[in-house]
């Protein structure tokens, strides 16, 4: 998703069912739920976010694509520790763990997060994870 996949994104409405002959690959069964969530949740605003250095971590691992103000997807390869600069993003934002190995969407502190402030953050564990971080109308 975040190396190129989003381009997927684009034609996600366009699939309705699969092919008749089309057998599911074992053991991705996990990824419906995401599927679901991106194709829900995050398809308007993958096609307006870009690379942003919102960002600060001491190890490689950590990215992020935004709309800034707006968005936010941050992927971390592990759960160590990074620093979210939103002080320039005022509001609050709604947030969103996205766990794909355990293919889980669930709230992440507590469903909210406050904007217009530098934040200290880390994944829930030592799995890969994403959070999705929306602004509240």
């Amino acid at each position: 998703l975040m190396a190129g996949g989003s381009m997927l994104v684009r034609t996600l409405d366009a699939v309705g069912e699969y092919p008749p002959r089309y057998e599911m690959p074992q053991g991705c069964e996990h990824i419906h739920v995401i599927y679901e969530f991106i194709r829900s949740h995050l398809a308007a605003d993958l096609s307006r976010m870009r690379p942003l250095d919102a960002v600060d971590h001491q190890e490689e691992g950590v990215w992020c694509l935004g709309e800034p103000g707006q968005a936010y997807l941050i992927y971390m390869l592990t759960g160590k520790p990074f620093r979210l600069d939103l002080s320039e993003a005022p509001g609050t934002f709604d947030a969103k763990w996205i766990g794909q190995r355990l293919g889980k969407v669930f709230d992440a502190f507590g469903g909210t997060l406050d904007g217009g402030k530098v934040h200290d953050l880390h994944g829930l564990d030592w799995r890969q994870w994403m959070l999705w971080l929306k602004k509240r109308a």
